[in-house]
């Protein structure tokens, strides 16, 4: 499965409900969103970049602090949340 930028945009929205502070959440917006303009620039100038897969990495960088600091992987975390 390729998670996509709209994926990952709807994981974030959702984990507002599971978090006493949304900061880091609004951050990661604002990060795939910067993301994704510099990497259409880039794009636009020649370079083969996936914009989507930018905006995606940017949505997810910090997607650990839903969990905290548990051994709970991101991975598992993504797991468990695409289900709900």
């Amino acid at each position: 499965m390729k998670l996509t930028s709209k994926e990952a945009r709807e994981i974030l929205e959702n984990a507002r409900t599971h978090t006493d502070d949304e900061r880091w959440i609004n951050h990661c917006i604002c990060v795939g969103q910067t993301a994704g303009k510099i990497a259409k620039a880039l794009d636009e100038k020649g370079y083969d970049l996936d914009v989507d897969k930018a905006i995606t990495l940017g949505y997810v960088h910090d997607i650990g602090k839903m969990i905290g600091p548990s051994k709970r992987t991101c991975y598992e975390w993504l797991q468990l949340h695409e289900r709900t």
